[in-house]
């Protein structure tokens, strides 16, 4: 490890509490959307090959958040110089996308009908045109929800 370098958590539960800390303790109150780089070279979490384990990490803040009733906090990980609006939007990657498929959608976030007939169709996947402004407008709407949430629990319960 170089001496710059954080800590590199050394479980699953610790990367998801160091990923969430990140999130609601720099990148909410900055209120500027941050990439996948960004959390690996604040949180010491490798993307490394196929980008794992920060994806897994995300997924599983994304369903706490359904869980919990919260917007989906990961919704603000955004791919690299896709952000715009002054920093408020991004890309989400195919990830985001993924586990927002499989999530019970309890907390009831807007799901665009492609998304819905996509993911019914377990078609999304495969989509060249991504993102298409059908998509963009839900994670918009996904993202404005985490930007207007009043408050934060301190900690993630893992």
């Amino acid at each position: 490890m170089m001496p710059d370098e954080p800590e590199r958590p050394k479980t699953q539960p610790d990367r998801i509490r160091a990923v969430y800390r990140y999130l609601v303790r720099r990148v909410l109150p900055a209120g500027r959307v941050t990439t996948y780089g960004e959390i690996a070279a604040a949180t010491g979490i490798r993307i490394g090959p196929g980008g794992r384990p920060l994806p897994l990490v995300l997924h599983q803040i994304l369903h706490w958040c359904d869980k919990e009733g919260l917007p989906p906090l990961t919704a603000v990980v955004v791919q690299k110089k896709s952000e715009r609006d002054a920093g408020r939007h991004g890309t989400v990657g195919k990830g985001y996308l993924r586990a927002e498929a499989k999530s019970p959608n309890k907390a009831g976030r807007f799901r665009s009908d492609e998304f819905i007939r996509d993911t019914a169709a377990n078609a999304w996947e495969a989509d060249a045109d991504w993102p298409t402004a059908d998509y963009r407008s839900m994670v918009d709407r996904h993202q404005d929800a985490v930007w207007a949430h009043p408050e934060w629990p301190a900690e993630i319960d893992v």
